[in-house]
Parts: C-alpha cells; structure tokens; sequence
C-alpha cells in the first residue's frame, strides 16, 4: 500500500549558497519566525549555485505518518527529502500562494537539548496572508496539511 503520492507538478528552484541562513529566510517573506531556526543548528552546506527540480508528495492515506516513514516512502519513490536550504528557497519561489500546505523539510531534523526532534517547516497557506517558518516536532505529519518536497536522490 502506498503513503506517499507525487503531485505532478515540479517546480524549479535555484540554490545559492553563497546566500547566507538569515537571507534566505528574509527572501521567504515570513511574517513569524521560530527563534530556533538558526545558523549554528541548521548548517548549509557550501556547493554552487544549482538549479533543483522539486516534486511535492502528499499523504496518501488518512493517518498519521512518522519522519522515517515518509523518508523511506519518498525513497521508494526515488525521491529525497528537503533540506533547510532547499525549503527555503522553494519557499521564496512560492510567493503567490499556488501551494497551501505547510511544507516540511525532512532533510534538516534538530534534536533539543531534551532529545526532541524537529523539523523546518513552513506555512505557505495563506492565513490572514501571513507565512509562517516553524519548527514541527515529530511526529506531526497528517494527510490533511502536511506536504514534503523532494528532490531525486541523485540530486
């Protein structure tokens, strides 16, 4: 039985990594930010710039799934899931509101000090017209708001 489904839209996102953690989330146009998603714990990796291909998966089934149950679903699909940087900037190229979930970057997990894990997470729906980027403690994941975007694996 399959979890995830691909919608079939993909969407072409540059990466700069010369752009540093707090510029690309000015570039999201937030309105709220979590104090937590900072440079010191999310670390981006220094490669080119780079144009990515990025798909979106849904949940396909009425349940709540785990990080590592979506993470072993995109790869039976090919897929990856999204680290910080690559959210970000998908979330940047998404300023008219075509996608109204929230979009989870499971690639980039912060463990608290506690032994919480969480994950980057953005708000792209459109509530009040603002935009939120949180941190979601896992496992928060349902069908009805969540979305993961994803890359190849080779990507």
């Amino acid at each position: 039985m399959r979890q995830l489904l691909l919608t079939d839209e993909l969407f072409v996102v540059r990466i700069d990594p010369s752009v540093s953690l707090r510029q690309m989330i000015a570039a999201g146009h937030f309105q709220r930010v979590a104090q937590q998603i900072k440079a010191a714990r999310f670390i981006v990796p220094s490669n080119a710039i780079r144009d990515i291909q990025v798909s979106v998966a849904i949940i396909e089934q009425p349940r709540r799934l785990a990080t590592d149950e979506v993470v072993v679903a995109l790869a039976g699909l090919g897929k990856r899931p999204l680290r910080i940087e690559e959210l970000l900037a998908f979330a940047a190229s998404l300023q008219n509101g075509r996608l109204r979930l929230n979009a989870n970057a499971l690639g980039s997990i912060w463990r608290a000090p506690g032994g919480e894990v969480y994950v980057p997470s953005c708000s792209l729906k459109t509530l009040r017209s603002l935009r939120f980027l949180k941190l979601e403690w896992e496992p928060a994941w349902s069908r009805v708001w969540d979305c993961f975007p994803c890359l190849s694996i080779e990507a």
